[in-house]
């Protein structure tokens, strides 16, 4: 599969991936909340890079999934498992510490314009989008 349709797989295996989950109202599929942060990157942030899609499609796989970061490594690549990963919480960590700890990461390993998408999906998650 081409890197540039990636983020078209990237809808059903998040799909798939959070089958079962819904929102904190118990009633919202929780694969609503990927697909409203990924149409609020493209249409508000204006970033129509394949890669940063496909990230926005996957960016809780690896936190609330079983998917893990070989899993998308070997679908989508290194470069996107590794963006996906930055997105995910450190379970390890006490929860107080968990968003700090990210945060921290995200502002010096990634390129401004994911950087963007990042601080997004954290506030996404403050203010449930």
């Amino acid at each position: 599969m081409s890197p540039e349709y990636f983020f078209l797989d990237a809808v059903s295996f998040a799909a798939r991936a959070h089958r079962g989950q819904t929102r904190k109202d118990k009633e919202t599929p929780y694969v609503a909340h990927v697909v409203r942060v990924s149409m609020i990157v493209r249409h508000v942030f204006g970033l129509d890079d394949p890669r940063i899609l496909t990230t926005a499609f996957l960016h809780d796989t690896i936190e609330d999934t079983t998917t893990d970061f070989d899993d998308i490594a070997e679908r989508y690549g290194e470069e996107i498992a590794r963006w996906v990963a930055l997105l995910t919480k450190n379970s390890k960590l006490p929860e107080s510490q968990r968003e700090k700890a990210r945060s921290v990461s995200l502002t010096f390993r990634i390129p401004t314009r994911v950087g963007s998408f990042a601080a997004f999906v954290m506030l996404s998650r403050e203010n449930e989008v």
